[in-house]
């Protein structure tokens, strides 16, 4: 009879501890917010974080307009979402992300090892694809356009125009004891300009001459 009421009571006390054990509730967080007005971005630049508005520093800094992305630049807001300040990207990161040209770059995929161009942080630099990063004539270049990575075709540097075909093309710049040699369009009026009979040195005087030499016009001087 003992024994049977001892283990009643034992069963009493276990199912008291479960009870009491069920009736703990998990605390709730604090909440940091209960309106969207209540969270600012974290950050004074490029902020990628929101905290309480009643959190937020000084900012004295001076940022730069440029758009990155995974940031809440140009678009991005906070929010309090279930009491907590969350920030809501407007460019989101991808595989062709940029915010700058050194961003991109040109290689094969990381993952896929097929060649692609794209965000650096998805491109094997050291293993190249010559003739789909630059193209065979080396014609092309990865550019940061509107926050995306995109092959574009490279300007060719223009080529000068001659200023002369023939050393007849080309005449002395200045009236008197010239040094340089100009195209004959650009001769100067010397009729009414008075020069000493010397032979100077260094310059075009007694002996010297202007000649055309891959397009443009030199003087060669006197060895006087």
């Amino acid at each position: 009879m003992k024994i049977i009421n001892a283990i009643s009571i034992m069963l009493v006390l276990i199912l008291s501890l479960v009870l009491l054990a069920g009736c703990q509730k998990t605390p709730t967080p604090i909440a940091e917010c209960t309106a969207d007005a209540e969270c600012v971005p974290e950050q004074c630049c490029h902020a990628t974080t929101c905290i309480p508005s009643d959190e937020k520093g000084v900012c004295n800094l001076a940022c730069t307009e440029e758009c990155r992305s995974e940031t809440l630049d140009c678009g991005g807001y906070c929010s309090c979402d279930n009491g907590k300040c969350t920030p809501h990207y407007k460019i989101e990161g991808s595989e062709k992300s940029c915010t700058i040209d050194s961003d991109c770059a040109c290689g094969t995929h990381k993952d896929t090892g097929e060649c692609f161009y794209g965000n650096k942080a998805f491109v094997n630099v050291e293993e190249q694809c010559p003739d789909f990063c630059t193209g065979i004539a080396a014609m092309f270049e990865i550019k940061c356009i509107d926050n995306e990575c995109e092959q574009v075709r490279i300007k060719p540097t223009p080529t000068p125009e001659a200023e002369c075909t023939t050393d007849a093309d080309c005449v002395p710049e200045q009236c008197c004891h010239p040094t340089e040699c100009t195209p004959i369009e650009n001769q100067p009026n010397c009729a009414a300009v008075s020069c000493t009979a010397e032979c100077k040195g260094g310059t075009l005087d007694c002996g010297g001459f202007c000649s055309c030499n891959n397009g443009k016009c030199v003087a060669n001087t006197n060895d006087l």
